[in-house]
């Protein structure tokens, strides 16, 4: 029997599985949707019940689109499709850099 490779994380045990990466173009943190589309909200991405399923749909995701996407890879879900590590919670709130006005333009 195959091996999960996510851990359970502060005692929560991944659902759920999704596929998330980066848009090569813009950066933006995507998700793949049901239809084979990159999406922006985590709210549209596909869900696996099987973190090999979904690493298998990932390794195709990449390669068919790697002039698109950058760094694919699979996240664990609970089960209300949010995702159960600190790292992945924080890609989906949008990017941290924002200019704060302390920052010096030369």
């Amino acid at each position: 029997m195959p091996q999960n490779k996510l851990k359970a994380i502060k005692g929560q045990k991944p659902t759920r599985f999704a596929i998330t990466s980066n848009d090569l173009l813009t950066g933006d943190v995507v998700y793949l949707s049901v239809n084979g589309t990159w999406v922006l909200d985590i709210a549209g991405a596909k869900h696996f019940a099987s973190e090999s399923v979904a690493e298998g749909v990932t390794q195709h995701s990449h390669a068919a689109c790697a002039d698109k996407i950058v760094g694919a890879y699979v996240i664990g879900l609970d089960e209300a499709g949010q995702p159960i590590s600190n790292r992945e919670t924080l890609r989906t709130k949008g990017p941290s850099n924002y200019f704060h006005g302390k920052q010096q333009i030369t």
